[in-house]
């Protein structure tokens, strides 16, 4: 720290300025942008595009995830639309709540809403994604206890509603249906 005066009751003083360790080494800053809603102004989705731009002015190199959180509310299909072209390039049309799950175990603690609806496009997943198409749920390889379950009470998916609990409980999940 630099040289320190007092006059009155004002601190003036110098310290060198911060140097990002990782910017030395060449690793680029990474900042995760994750907004609600600016309610009645802007939703999610463009307050994450603004602050994005705000931060691509100070920090052009830094790696920028945008990721637009909803509640449930106004702007939740904006963001689930944009999400899912933005990880397999299809454009997703009249998007309908069908459930939500209250879902617990292994060190997490999550709500899930489960929408539907149709896509238009090719699917192109992006850098680094695992997005698949299958045209029959049952087609789906080593479905997880909670997909089971979505799929299930969504009438998506044939499954035996016994062995779902049975399998859920198996791996310390619990799934509590929203009202």
């Amino acid at each position: 720290m630099g040289e320190t005066r007092v006059t009155s009751r004002v601190y003036f003083g110098s310290r060198s300025r911060c140097v990002n360790p990782f910017t030395l080494a060449g690793i680029p800053y990474r900042v995760v942008i994750a907004p609600q809603s600016f309610k009645g102004s802007a939703d999610a989705v463009a307050v994450a595009a603004a602050i994005a731009r705000g931060f691509r002015r100070v920090l052009p190199d830094a790696q920028l995830d945008e990721l637009p959180l909803a509640d449930g509310g106004e702007g939740t299909v904006h963001a689930l639309v944009r999400e899912v072209r933005e990880e397999t390039g299809l454009t997703m049309t009249d998007a309908r709540y069908v459930t939500g799950y209250h879902t617990s175990g292994n060190g997490y603690d999550l709500t899930v809403l489960m929408f539907r609806g149709p896509a238009t496009g090719t699917l192109v997943p992006e850098p680094g994604g695992d997005a698949r198409w299958f045209a029959d749920a049952a087609a789906i390889p080593d479905r997880h206890p909670a997909l089971r379950r979505e799929m299930f009470d969504a009438h998506v998916a044939q499954d035996d509603d016994q062995a779902i609990r049975a399998a859920l409980a198996d791996a310390g999940i619990t799934m509590e249906p929203l009202g």
